[in-house]
């Protein structure tokens, strides 16, 4: 079994085995592990709820958005709006850009996924590091000459990153300060993040880019995010690099292929129960099947386990029920806007809003090809993320609500006028397949469909929860 980056025996008789090792999930975090011990030359079978593989890595093309085409299980977390004053043929369908609804971006240079992308031949474009919970603010535009820029929305004032703002550099400086501090001064530190940024002198006026630009990307508040636990996760983030990046095509279609690659998965079989005995584990599947293996590695999203929808026998010990029980998934939400023409600067990659209805938010363009293989024309699109209590409030709000409020965003923030629709193509989707896990006070990064801690994989228990 894989223990901790190491091969060791696994102590069962192998008799009436179908396979060595059964991964449940279909994740990137089982995907990997299953890779990994294929690799290894350990017998391997994953077995995924779903039809999808990737879990929270996940493509939607411009086409499926008509409502006609749509894969089914989007239902339950897309949502698509067309303005009344455009044909839904002329809006979608046109173009095959391709919107990552889940997990986006590669963080780091040194993580498992870039390392795999690279190692695979994937091509890597680095971005400029707008969020302050990414590592951010980049002190050098992009290679490709990109930029990030920061709204002050109580001063009605933009900033490029380079624009000198005293207040805003000690914020920066004051979280960029959170890895140096060592484990043994913050362990018992009951402090939330919040209260350690005001200690520290960090100032009121841009507390509000703090939450937007670190606690929206971390996944909570400045409130409920603990100040030791943060720094371990600023330390433990260290070992993944420099950067970020986007991967050349979309992440289903680079890394979900690169890592399913010669595996055996089953799809669609819900596995309901999971049965430990002296030859090995029982993984009992909706329908009734079951496969035998002598381990079994559970890479299905923790709020999954806390409904219970597997059966475990013997029960979890009592410490795997416990951390399980203390983790609190918080939703987040996208909100994407598509338009004929560019509002914002060339050059900008992304940015974060204070004291906004928005966030953070990013930009991108896409030339579409002609039936003849020559180029067409260029569309915009901006993505505006939110997390947590923010996510709530914009899940709650009619579509139209929402895009309206987005647009007044834009509108303030780059003097761009949306008294008629007809100017664009606009369609917007809302997506809860991220969460966020809150362990005490303690809010680390946390997927909806596979579990992920800075290099994107944090396996549950010793690295991963085995039984067997």
């Amino acid at each position: 079994m894989l223990k901790q980056g190491s091969l060791v025996d696994i102590p069962v008789t192998r008799q009436r085995l179908d396979t060595e090792v059964i991964v449940v999930g279909a994740g990137l975090a089982g995907l990997t592990c299953a890779s990994t011990l294929r690799a290894a030359g350990v017998g391997v079978t994953v077995i995924e709820a779903s039809e999808h593989l990737g879990g929270r890595v996940r493509t939607v093309r411009e086409s499926e958005l008509i409502s006609s085409k749509c894969p089914n299980n989007h239902s339950k977390w897309l949502r698509v709006d067309i303005p009344a004053s455009v044909k839904e043929d002329s809006a979608l369908g046109r173009h095959n850009f391709g919107f990552e609804v889940g997990a986006e971006f590669v963080h780091g240079d040194t993580t498992l996924l870039s390392e795999l992308l690279l190692d695979r031949g994937f091509q890597l474009k680095e971005l400029f590091t707008w969020a302050h919970g990414d590592g951010g603010v980049s002190a050098k535009p992009a290679p490709d000459g990109g930029i990030g820029m920061y709204w002050l929305g109580k001063e009605k004032r933009l900033l490029r990153f380079d624009d000198q703002d005293l207040d805003l550099k000690h914020m920066i400086e004051t979280l960029w300060s959170l890895r140096d501090r060592s484990a043994s001064a913050t362990a018992s530190d009951p402090r939330s993040l919040l209260q350690a940024l005001k200690e520290a002198g960090v100032a009121e006026r841009v507390l509000g880019m703090a939450e937007s630009g670190y606690a929206n990307t971390v996944g909570g508040t400045l409130q409920k995010i603990g100040f030791a636990r943060m720094c371990e996760c600023e330390r433990n983030w260290n070992d993944d690099g420099e950067g970020d990046f986007r991967v050349e095509g979309t992440l289903e279609e680079s890394a979900v292929p690169a890592l399913a690659s010669g595996l055996t998965i089953h799809r669609g079989s819900p596995v309901t129960q999971v049965s430990r005995h002296a030859n090995g584990v029982d993984v009992k599947m909706m329908g009734g099947k079951t496969l035998t293996a002598a381990a079994v590695v559970i890479t299905v999203p923790v709020p999954a386990l806390q409904r219970r929808v597997i059966n475990f026998q013997p029960p979890l010990p009592p410490q795997k029920i416990r951390a399980i029980a203390s983790m609190e998934c918080e939703p987040g939400v996208k909100l994407l806007v598509k338009f004929t023409k560019m509002l914002w600067p060339d050059n900008l990659h992304g940015m974060i809003c204070s004291d906004s209805f928005a966030p953070e938010m990013w930009f991108d363009k896409h030339v579409s090809t002609k039936e003849d293989g020559t180029p067409g024309v260029t569309l915009y699109y901006m993505t505006a993320f939110f997390t947590s209590d923010q996510a709530r409030r914009v899940a709650a709000m009619p579509t139209t609500d929402a895009f309206a409020a987005l647009l007044d965003q834009l509108d303030e923030m780059f003097q761009v006028s949306f008294s008629s629709f007809h100017l664009f193509f606009v369609f917007c989707f809302l997506l809860f397949a991220f969460c966020f896990l809150v362990l005490g006070s303690w809010l680390l990064a946390l997927g909806s469909w596979f579990l992920v801690l800075g290099s994107w994989f944090l396996v549950l228990g010793s690295w991963f929860l085995v039984l067997g």
